[in-house]
């Protein structure tokens, strides 16, 4: 029996688990071959530990950095990064506003906090809520996840006035739909966020990968980065929806990111 591995590069946990299977199926006389699947735009610590045979990167411009970490030039794959397919697809904004039952002429503000904290959520939530209190034609969506206490709180201060959701299935529609977007700088939600081609601000990028990712959306000019939400936010977000979906920040996230990942990355294992 042949198999392949699947090791995403989100924590060294994750990975050990997959080389422990392989060592494993290794022992038991199958042909297994490991593929190692970079979440975020960074080599990550112990990445060349992990052995595996291909080692799929989000970008050609993070080549030198997974070499000087100790990972063959030879086992590398620019591929990018992984993300659902209705994403990638084209769309009527009209239609994806009736799927969501939401007025196609509103102008929308997408915040969404993952593991953002929630006292850095709930401020981003109200300086951009007073900053549009007078101005009808935008609406903030707030997506809070699981969290039940923080989705309560938002809620409460201000369902009436904007669009409070806790977990939704509809993330790529939400996405499709906003005029900017503020979000965490996630590998995966970023890249989520380019591939659709969004005005996009990263902020309050938690220590670590995020920081990295951060960092190379913004040298490429795919974001605008805030390190806390104030009025710094206000501004950068005021400046984006002045702005057209014809922007150059959409021009080089479409240059640099690779829509066809998840599509590529498939052709390459039937190969």
């Amino acid at each position: 029996m042949e198999a392949l591995i699947l090791s995403c590069g989100t924590g060294g946990g994750h990975n050990a688990a997959g080389y422990a299977v392989k060592e494993e199926l290794e022992r038991r006389g199958h042909n297994v071959k490991m593929l190692f699947i970079a979440t975020d735009y960074t080599c990550i610590p112990f990445t060349e530990e992990t052995e595996c045979d291909t080692y799929v990167i989000p970008s050609d411009k993070l080549t030198r950095e997974f070499v000087k970490r100790g990972v063959p030039k030879e086992r590398l794959l620019p591929l990018g990064i992984p993300v659902r397919r209705e994403f990638a697809q084209p769309y009527d904004r009209l239609e994806v506003a009736d799927r969501l039952g939401l007025d196609s002429k509103q102008h929308y503000i997408l915040i969404t906090g993952g593991s953002i904290g929630a006292g850095k959520l709930v401020r981003a939530v109200k300086v951009l809520a007073r900053r549009y209190h007078r101005d009808r034609t935008v609406k903030l969506i707030v997506i809070c996840g699981n969290n039940r206490r923080l989705y309560h709180k938002l809620y409460e201060q201000y369902g009436e006035r904007h669009i409070i959701l806790q977990r939704t299935e509809q993330m790529p529609d939400y996405v499709k739909l906003c005029d900017v977007m503020v979000i965490k700088p996630g590998g995966l939600s970023s890249t989520e966020a380019a591939v659709t081609g969004k005005r996009l601000v990263l902020m309050t990028p938690i220590p670590g990968c995020e920081n990295h990712n951060l960092h190379f959306f913004t040298k490429n000019g795919m974001c605008r980065g805030v390190l806390t939400p104030d009025i710094q936010l206000v501004k950068e977000v005021d400046r984006l929806m002045k702005q057209s979906d014809d922007c150059e920040m959409i021009h080089r996230q479409h240059a640099v990111i690779n829509a066809r990942a998840l599509e590529d990355i498939c052709d390459y294992m039937e190969q």
